[in-house]
């Protein structure tokens, strides 16, 4: 403990104590328990009781609400004062930074010296009036900048929901549909499909692992990426090279993206299709009333493997129908967290196999928002159909 000078000069740098008659101040020292805390240590948590004031001798506290640092205290400060006025709940977290000493003056102490010193129960009364405008400014700032937040990633969410198709296509031998639902405002699942030069059209389905702001940030510059590349070689193998050097060299993180694509030729009747670690599509037969899976793979986008992908060319009958999913379908859990599956979907793909393309995709989110039990959704949800016509 300091020596009774240097106490006393010690207790009066402290605003709440700095009028006080030097014999209140001597009894509050006298009063007042030693702690010591390591670094990393809490000295109280948030919602515990407070019986009281800690002076801080030596060392950094940290201030936190919930996981936000929202305020540091240093030697000659202190926390916990309004522990003195009532028995409420603390109302933050303080940990400390560094190894510190801190002297902590009990409530019931505090009150004895106030009925003994006017000057503190003035030097209080100017503390908490400081205090609650301190505090009002700060609930100012927050909500300014949540407001802030909220607009940024509403713009994000216009912004790529316009990347993504603005309706159906519909051709004279094909009709596509898509819809995606991120898991929050924004998300990492993408889906194209645009007419090309030749007559053909081009289908694409991604996945950035996570959701979130960065994966929307990747799946933007995928979707410019393609476009690019498909105006110049469309062909599956030119756009699967050059989307994989995209998230390759996406430096922000290190993520990886599933990605299917293909594309339908109206001029033989095929469709010719690569598949980077995404979800096998599903194909169905009219002519048979059977699906199937056109299970193709390479590794997913972004790799640092260089690898040749891995080709398909299907045949197709006016009638036959493609079913492109993102794994947020199958992996859809209800309360029990047991997840909707790949026999759950093949079960709705043979019941909704008669229904038109935009149809069966409202039937399908109906059916995960009913296994959710009316709960959002925990991942991003993805879902193209393509028919040839009849």
């Amino acid at each position: 403990m300091l020596q009774s000078k240097e106490s006393l000069d010690t207790l009066k740098a402290m605003e709440l104590f700095a009028h006080a008659p030097s014999e209140i101040l001597s009894s509050i020292w006298d009063k007042m328990e030693e702690v010591r805390l390591s670094a990393g240590t809490a000295l109280f948590n948030a919602g515990e009781p407070g019986d009281g004031l800690f002076l801080i001798l030596e060392g950094r506290l940290g201030i936190h609400s919930g996981s936000v640092l929202i305020g540091t205290r240093e030697p000659g400060e202190y926390v916990g004062e309004l522990a003195l006025l009532d028995d409420s709940p603390r109302s933050a977290t303080v940990e400390a930074i560094t190894d510190a000493v801190l002297l902590k003056l009990y409530r019931e102490d505090f009150h004895r010296a106030l009925t003994t010193s006017p000057q503190i129960v003035s030097a209080l009364l100017r503390l908490l009036v400081q205090k609650i405008r301190s505090d009002t400014q700060q609930r100012a700032a927050i909500l300014h900048e949540q407001e802030q937040l909220q607009y940024n990633l509403q713009r994000a969410h216009e912004i790529q929901a316009a990347m993504l198709p603005s309706g159906n296509l519909t051709l004279d031998w094909v009709h596509l549909t898509g819809r995606s639902q991120p898991a929050a405002v924004v998300g990492g699942d993408y889906y194209d499909y645009f007419p090309l030069p030749d007559g053909c059209v081009s289908v694409a389905i991604g996945d950035v692992a996570g959701h979130g702001f960065h994966s929307s940030l990747l799946v933007a510059i995928v979707s410019s990426a393609l476009h690019f590349q498909a105006e110049r070689d469309a062909s599956p193998e030119s756009v699967h090279v050059a989307l994989n050097k995209v998230v390759r060299n996406y430096r922000h993180t290190r993520l990886l993206m599933t990605f299917s694509y293909m594309i339908l030729n109206p001029a033989d009747g095929t469709f010719t299709l690569t598949n980077a670690g995404h979800p096998y599509p599903y194909l169905y037969r009219r002519g048979e009333r059977r699906w199937t899976t056109l299970e193709i793979d390479s590794l997913p986008l972004g790799t640092l493997l260089r690898q040749r992908p891995a080709e398909m060319t299907v045949k197709w009958e006016h009638g036959d129908r493609l079913f492109l999913y993102s794994d947020g379908v199958i992996e859809t859990q209800n309360r029990h967290e047991q997840i909707f599956g790949g026999d759950a979907l093949e079960s709705f793909l043979y019941k909704y196999a008669a229904q038109a393309p935009s149809e069966m995709i409202a039937r399908m989110y109906e059916e995960l928002k009913d296994y959710r039990g009316g709960q959002a959704f925990d991942d991003d949800v993805t879902v193209v159909v393509a028919e040839f016509s009849p």
